[in-house]
């Protein structure tokens, strides 16, 4: 659009456009924060490369434009997908523990369910408790009922 002319400088079409192009110089101002902290801690290594005596030859600024122009704009990114990533993995793997040990208490309040009852013949008492079991145990199935239904990668 803006190339076309679709969008005029300064308004919300033209942002967005200017936003969703790579780091530059001219993008800069649009990235987060920790994007162009980033960028500048990489123009800052640029900075000190081209005053190494290897590169001398091409002169510093030549290395300069050279690394502002194909290094930095690859290096910086405006997301944060692999930190999502990893964060969303971390969840996964906690939420699959939560469902394993839910699980595990459920197969334990059920047998114990079962021994109560099965006690209850010999044990008045016995079927009370069984009966006080009930509830807590509806409640943790309604649960695992609940966890399963969310789908993990």
């Amino acid at each position: 659009m803006a190339a076309a002319g679709g969008a005029a400088a300064g308004t919300a079409a033209f942002l967005v456009l200017e936003a969703a192009k790579p780091w530059s110089r001219q993008t800069h101002k649009l990235f987060p924060a920790p994007a162009r902290a980033r960028a500048v801690e990489l123009m800052l290594v640029g900075e000190l490369l081209s005053r190494e005596e290897r590169f001398a030859a091409y002169g510093p600024q030549a290395v300069v434009d050279a690394w502002m122009t194909f290094v930095v704009p690859q290096a910086v990114v405006r997301s944060r997908g692999r930190e999502l990533l990893r964060e969303s993995a971390i969840v996964c793997a906690e939420l699959q523990q939560q469902r394993d040990e839910l699980q595990r208490r459920i197969d334990q309040l059920t047998k114990l369910q079962e021994e109560v009852e099965a006690a209850g013949e010999e044990m008045p008492d016995a079927r009370s408790a069984a009966s006080d079991l009930a509830p807590a145990l509806a409640e943790m199935q309604g649960l695992a009922a609940a966890l399963a239904k969310i789908q993990l990668p």
